[in-house]
C-alpha cells in the first residue's frame, strides 16, 4: 500500500480550495475535518493486512518518509504526522496485547506461549521485540523469538517464504515440525496414545488416501490424466513430467506467455516466477480421477469403477447418496488442461474419486468452493473382541462391564 499524507488540516483545506478554483470537485469542510481526525484510526486497522506500506509526505514536495514492514513502522525522515502515526500504532498494539494478557490472567491460564515466527527480512527494531518480551514475561508467561532459528528449523530464505513476513507451505511444514517438537520438549506434552487406545486400535490412525479408495474399489489407475481436444487423456504412468506432454505442454506455455505475461505459478512459487516454465515443467503429471458408474454423467475419457465391485464397497467410499457426499483425501496430485496445470489434495465427491483437486493452478488462480472434512482410517488389531463378548473395564474407566 502507498500512503500519502499532510501534517495539517489547514493545508488539506487550502489544497481543496485550489482544486475547486481550477474546476475540480469540492468536499465540505466538516467532512474533511471528520476524516482528518480519524485518519490514523483507519490506517492502523489496515496495516496488519499489508505486507508492506510506503509512506510519503506531500507537505512540501514528495518525500519518502518511511515504511511499514515486518510488523513495524520504520521512519526514514521525521515528519509530524508519521511520528504521530507510529506512536499511535505502537500504543494501540500495546493496548491490544495488554487486553489479551489481562484476559489470560483473569481466566487463570498458566501455560500461555507467545512467539515471533521467522521472517524473511532482518528485524530492524529489536528493541520493540525486547519490550514485548519484557511485558509478556511480567505477566508470568513465556515469549520465544524464532527469528534467528533459521538453521535449527532448516529454512531456506529463497524457497520457504511466501513474502517478507510469511512462510509458504514448505516453510510452514518445517516450522510446524520444529515448533511441535519445541512444545513437546518444553511443556511435557505426550504424543503417545493411552495404553487402552493402543490395545484396542493400534497406532496406525491416519487420513484416508486415494490408494485406500483404489484398494476398496479394486481400481488401478491407468496413469496421470490431462484434458486436451475435448477429451481426457492418460499418460499410461504417473511419472511423466509436464514438459514432456507435447501438445499439452505447448498449450500451457502459449497460454501463460500470451495471457499471463510469462509468469508461472507452482506450490514452491505461489507468488509466481518468470522462468519460461522451467520449474513447472519438472512436475510429474500424477493426478487422475474416475467415476462410480455411468449414472454420474462422466465426461469422455473418464474411467469408471468395475461393475463387478459390490454395492456395499461403493457405498462405503461414495456414500449411500453419491450426489452430495464428499471428503478430502490425504493425497495430492497434479493434472493439466490446455490452460494450466492444477495442484491440490485428493477428494471424493458426488460419485467421483481423485488423487488431486484444482485448488491452485499454474495460472495463478485458486478455488475455495469446497468445504470438506477429512475421513480418518484406523487399522484395528486382531485383539478386537467378538460381538457379544463381555468387556471388563474395571479399574480403567471407572469400573463396570460392557456387553
Amino acid at each position: 500500500m502507498y500512503y500519502v499524507a499532510l501534517s495539517s488540516l489547514n493545508e488539506s483545506c487550502i489544497r481543496i480550495e485550489n482544486r475547486v478554483r481550477k474546476g475540480g470537485h469540492d468536499i465540505p469542510k466538516e467532512d474533511v475535518t471528520k476524516r482528518f481526525a480519524k485518519r490514523f484510526d483507519d490506517v492502523i486497522k489496515v496495516l496488519p493486512y499489508c505486507d508492506e506500506v510506503h509512506f510519503y509526505d506531500n507537505e512540501s514536495g514528495f518525500i519518502d518518509a518511511g515504511e511499514y514492514k515486518n510488523g513495524e513502522i520504520v521512519i526514514k525522515q521525521h515528519t509530524e504526522w508519521l511520528d504521530q502515526l507510529k506512536n499511535e500504532f505502537s500504543d494501540k498494539s500495546k493496548g491490544y496485547l495488554l487486553e489479551l494478557l489481562n484476559y489470560c490472567r483473569d481466566e487463570k491460564m498458566k501455560n500461555v506461549l507467545f512467539i515471533r515466527a521467522p521472517h524473511c527480512i532482518k528485524n530492524e527494531n529489536p528493541k520493540a521485540t525486547n519490550d514485548i518480551k519484557k511485558l509478556i514475561e511480567s505477566y508470568g508467561y513465556r515469549f520465544v523469538d524464532f527469528e534467528n532459528a533459521y538453521d535449527a528449523i532448516g529454512l531456506d530464505p529463497q524457497n520457504d517464504f511466501y513474502n517478507h513476513d510469511h512462510l509458504n507451505i514448505y516453510g510452514m511444514e518445517k516450522f510446524t515440525a520444529f515448533f511441535g517438537k519445541y512444545i513437546c520438549d518444553n511443556y511435557n506434552v505426550k504424543t503417545a496414545h493411552t495404553a487402552e487406545t493402543v490395545e484396542l486400535y493400534g497406532t496406525n490412525a491416519r487420513g484416508m488416501t486415494i490408494e485406500d479408495v483404489n484398494r476398496a474399489l479394486g481400481y488401478t489407475p491407468a496413469g496421470g490424466m490431462y484434458y486436451l481436444n475435448d477429451t481426457y487423456n492418460t499418460t499410461g504412468n504417473l511419472t511423466t513430467k509436464l514438459k514432456d506432454l507435447g501438445d499439452m505442454w505447448t498449450a500451457i506455455k502459449n497460454n501463460n506467455d500470451t495471457n499471463n505475461s510469462g509468469k508461472y505459478y507452482d506450490p514452491s512459487h505461489p507468488e509466481g516466477i518468470s522462468d519460461s516454465g522451467a520449474v513447472l515443467g519438472e512436475y510429474e503429471l500424477n493426478g487422475y480421477f474416475y467415476a462410480i458408474d455411468s449414472t454420474v454423467g462422466a465426461p469422455t475419457g473418464v474411467p469408471q469403477v468395475s461393475s463387478e465391485i459390490s454395492a456395499t464397497a461403493k457405498a462405503m467410499v461414495f456414500g449411500s447418496s453419491k450426489t452430495n457426499y464428499g471428503y478430502w483425501l490425504a493425497s495430492r496430485g497434479v493434472d493439466a488442461d490446455s490452460r494450466c496445470a492444477r495442484f491440490g489434495p485428493g477428494h471424493v465427491l458426488k460419485g467421483y474419486a481423485g488423487s488431486f483437486d484444482g485448488l491452485f493452478d499454474s495460472y495463478g488462480g485458486d478455488a475455495n468452493y469446497f468445504e470438506f472434512g477429512l475421513r480418518p482410517l484406523v487399522s484395528l488389531t486382531s485383539e478386537i473382541p467378538a460381538a457379544g463378548e463381555i468387556l471388563d473395564f474395571s479399574g480403567k474407566f471407572g469400573g463396570g462391564v460392557i456387553q
